[in-house]
Parts: C-alpha cells; sequence; structure tokens
C-alpha cells in the first residue's frame, strides 16, 4: 500500500478525503483538452485558482478538513522561491 492510498483509507469516512492537487491537475487538464485555450487565458484561470486556494488557506477562522497530500514544508517553499 502505497503513503497515498494508506492517507486515503485513514481518512476514508472524513469530509474531503481527497487530493486537492490532484483534483485540480485533471480539472485543468480537461479544460484544456477540451478547447482551444489561449495561454494567456491558462495563465489567468490559473492564477486566480492559485490565489483562491492561498486566500481560502489563511482564513483565521477556517480549519481546513484533512487532505490525502501532505501539506508542504513553509520552510523549503521560501528556500524555492528566494
Amino acid at each position: 500500500m502505497t503513503e497515498k492510498e494508506a492517507r486515503k483509507h485513514l481518512l476514508k469516512n472524513q469530509v474531503a478525503a481527497f487530493d486537492v492537487v490532484e483534483e485540480y491537475n485533471k480539472s485543468i487538464e480537461a479544460w484544456v483538452a477540451g478547447g482551444h485555450i489561449s495561454t494567456d487565458r491558462l495563465a489567468d484561470v490559473l492564477a486566480s485558482i492559485s490565489s483562491f486556494l492561498v486566500a481560502f488557506s489563511r482564513r483565521p477562522d477556517h480549519f481546513p478538513p484533512p487532505f490525502i497530500r501532505l501539506p508542504l514544508d513553509v520552510a523549503e517553499l521560501e528556500y524555492v522561491c528566494s
């Protein structure tokens, strides 16, 4: 059993027991495959979705449900983005 499968099994009866990144990727790929999307439009949509996810995760009154994908290490992100 992979780590992802183990986490999925562990979170089976809880809300949002899915991989938000996997669903994001599948949705974008299906949208792009379905039509002629310009790279500018794609970039705009990706930026909007990303901004929403960041704002959603930073709400002080919000306790996000568990997700299958483990959270990112903030220190590692700061290193990569610097």
